[in-house]
């Protein structure tokens, strides 16, 4: 047995809520923002350690990801 940290991608979407007089104001809006997501696990198998998270207007444009990471890794503790 060992400790594994797993840093795995997470694809998702917000729908927010806002009012604005344009969809310009509605989008600067949006990314000044104060939005706060808590990340919650709900047993005792898992410990989330860190989470990052950020808004793009596109995640990928042409062949750029935008992302963190692209794919899950998997690291054993020494």
């Amino acid at each position: 047995m060992g400790i594994y940290f797993i840093e795995v991608p997470v694809v998702m979407k917000l729908m927010i809520n806002l009012e604005a007089e344009s969809e310009e104001e509605a989008r600067e809006k949006l990314f000044s923002g104060d939005l706060n997501i808590e990340v919650k696990d709900s047993g005792d198998q898992l410990e989330i350690l860190d989470w990052e998270w950020d808004m793009y207007d596109q995640v990928v444009q042409g062949n750029v990801y935008y992302g963190s990471i692209n794919k899950l890794e998997i690291t054993k503790e020494d």
